[in-house]
């Protein structure tokens, strides 16, 4: 829920300043839209709250919304990389703008698992730096993010 925290916030001022507008100008359209505003920002958190960074001793693995689960075993990692969403990507806000890209093989498939740098706690996210650098010492992990 980390991420939403300032989006509610913004989004409870405008609610609030909308009120108070139409308070004081006995003019109550406006402030009538302000649930519409708010279905669409629950649509927006349901979706995002179907993302999910789960790891254990064998494999990370990857929950997105209406898509299959994607999951790595540290063995199969080739390499992680700190990234930064494309103009065509955030357009489409497919993949999180700033994310940490844990690539890997399975036979002969490619696999990608974004770790949004925005929706996962810092700490959190440490901690699975933590595990793959445990798992795979041989690989080069990004210093900062």
């Amino acid at each position: 829920m980390t991420p939403y925290i300032g989006q509610t916030t913004i989004l409870s001022l405008v609610t609030a300043f909308a009120f108070f507008v139409a308070w004081r100008m006995s003019e109550w359209n406006l402030f009538f839209v302000t649930p519409v505003m708010w279905v669409f920002y629950a649509v927006i958190v349901f979706i995002g709250l179907q993302y999910d960074v789960f790891w254990d001793n064998q494999k990370i693995c990857m929950k997105a919304s209406g898509k299959a689960d994607t999951c790595i075993s540290y063995d199969h990692i080739t390499h992680v990389a700190l990234e930064t969403a494309n103009v065509a990507e955030m357009a489409s806000e497919s993949k999180p703008f700033r994310r940490i890209a844990i690539y890997g093989h399975s036979g002969h498939s490619q696999s990608k698992i974004n770790v949004s740098l925005r929706h996962f706690r810092h700490a959190d996210i440490t901690s699975l730096m933590t595990s793959v650098k445990l798992h795979r010492p041989d690989l080069e992990l990004p210093e900062s993010f």
